[in-house]
């Protein structure tokens, strides 16, 4: 039956308002909101490149516990990498144009956006693997051919066989770290994945390009300490619950490419 609506007379439709789904099991609640910069290595091709790293957005993590936010944290969402030279203007590599492509993870779906976890041993530090469906293979906002190849064509790193579908994608540990592998410290790139920034790492737009011109980032304090506090946190809040979801706000208008001039 169709509603007909009479002149002069009120609307007297009730409103119907569905009850808010509350998660039961403890979840991280990736944002699109920013909080502040960090500085990232660059993967790929980038020998002449003046600087080796790039300022990146960090975005908020909340830690919820029945629906309710309890603690916040910063993780990045890009993942920059050097396709290679696309323009070469001068003797010996110098004043080449290389070109970078952000090879991030957005759900295909922004309506489709939540994640189970498998705990896993990354580097020697304790990490956490997306699953979608009981499996690693993620659906995904698909990349271009241009982001999955260097500028002479050949495949990237760790290309994506199928571009709308991303594998191995996690939360680990990032910014300036130690290295329990190569025992050594070192900037942390990304191949799609969401890094963990601790606060003193983060600051302004500005003060980041400062850090990437001079490695101001090797003066400060390595992020494993607080990455870890951040995974006893999850680990308190979760109690004897199993089981940690991951909810991802999907992002729109990422930057694909980026151009780096004259280097």
């Amino acid at each position: 039956m169709a509603w007909v609506e009479i002149e002069g007379y009120p609307d007297t439709r009730m409103e119907i308002k569905l009850p808010k789904v509350v998660d039961p099991i403890p979840r991280l609640v990736i944002t699109d909101k920013i909080i502040g910069y960090t500085c990232q290595h660059i993967y790929g091709q980038i020998n002449d490149i003046d600087y080796e790293s790039i300022v990146v957005p960090v975005y908020r993590m909340d830690l919820e516990l029945k629906g309710k936010s309890t603690k916040s944290f910063g993780v990045t969402r890009d993942s920059w990498y050097s396709r290679g030279i696309i323009a070469s203007k001068g003797f010996l590599n110098m004043n080449d144009d290389f070109e970078l492509t952000n090879r991030h993870f957005e759900p295909a779906d922004g309506y489709v956006n939540l994640f189970a976890t498998v705990p896993l041993n990354y580097y020697g530090i304790d990490a956490y693997n997306l699953v979608q469906n009981n499996s690693a293979t993620l659906k995904a906002e698909a990349h271009t051919v241009k982001m999955n190849t260097f500028a002479n064509g050949e495949p990237i790193n760790e290309a994506r066989p199928n571009l709308a579908e991303a594998t191995e994608v996690m939360i680990h540990i990032a910014g300036y770290y130690h290295n329990e592998k190569s025992k050594k410290n070192k900037l942390a790139g990304s191949y799609g994945c969401f890094g963990f920034i601790p606060k003193h790492q983060m600051g302004s737009k500005s003060k980041m390009e400062e850090w990437r011109e001079d490695n101001s980032f090797e003066e400060e304090e390595v992020s494993n300490t607080t990455y870890k506090k951040f995974l006893n946190e999850v680990a308190t809040y979760k109690g004897k619950q199993e089981e940690l979801h991951v909810l991802i706000k999907k992002r729109n208008n990422v930057e694909k490419f980026r151009i780096l001039k004259d280097q």
